[in-house]
């Protein structure tokens, strides 16, 4: 028997009402919505996630079981302090940035690195307070963009230390790089993009013969 049969029509007209209410509420949608994809959302996300309290302590594995990458089974996460399962250098660098959280109340970012089975991987290390005694670390592996940046630094530094002078632009002119040569000859310093290329030939250039010019490099 449904605990409607006896309600009586305006209270089961009240009772619509109600629910309609709750259904257009955004706020009852989007918490109703959190709590059913919750899970879902966390074991998608490819970072690992940990609770830590203020002693480094790491209280809970949030994120899926994968994205475990500091060489200790899941299982045994839970109790073990940052002390046994990081190096010292980073566990320095992770406890020093939960220190910080702890004492501004304000997320906060830093590095470390692990080496497992002889490879090394680069990590950043999100942090943010959840309360007084807990924090959300957040921690993504950034092995492959460091390698893009220190490869994009040994290109500048190639660059900036060959004689000739090279630059880029768009195709209207606007200047978008220049090496140390082309800079310290035409004594430019700053922002490249309010300058146009024409700017610095040996006599005053100008659109339409920056335009003409292109055309032929084009051909």
């Amino acid at each position: 028997m449904s605990r409607y049969d006896n309600c009586s029509r305006e209270e089961l007209l009240r009772r619509i009402e109600e629910l309609e209410a709750q259904l257009d509420t955004p706020k009852g949608s989007g918490s109703r919505f959190r709590e059913r994809y919750a899970c879902k959302i966390l074991d998608s996300i490819p970072d690992m996630l940990t609770v830590l309290d203020r002693d480094g302590t790491l209280v809970e594995l949030v994120s899926a079981d994968e994205t475990n990458h500091v060489g200790v089974p899941g299982g045994e996460l839970a109790g073990q302090n940052i002390r046994t399962m990081l190096s010292p250098a980073a566990c320095r660098n992770v406890k020093n940035n939960l220190d910080n959280v702890f004492a501004t109340g304000c997320g906060s970012s830093s590095h470390h690195d692990i080496t497992l089975d002889g490879r090394t991987r680069n990590y950043e290390n999100r942090i943010f307070p959840l309360d007084g005694e807990h924090a959300l670390c957040i921690c993504r592996d950034i092995t492959e963009a460091e390698a893009a940046k220190h490869e994009l630094e040994m290109v500048k530094y190639a660059l900036n230390n060959v004689d000739e002078e090279i630059y880029a632009c768009s195709l209207d002119g606007t200047m978008e790089y220049a090496n140390e040569q082309f800079r310290v000859r035409h004594d430019v310093e700053g922002d490249l993009s309010q300058h146009k290329v024409y700017d610095f030939w040996s006599y005053e250039g100008s659109r339409l013969q920056w335009e003409a010019r292109r055309a032929k490099i084009r051909r």
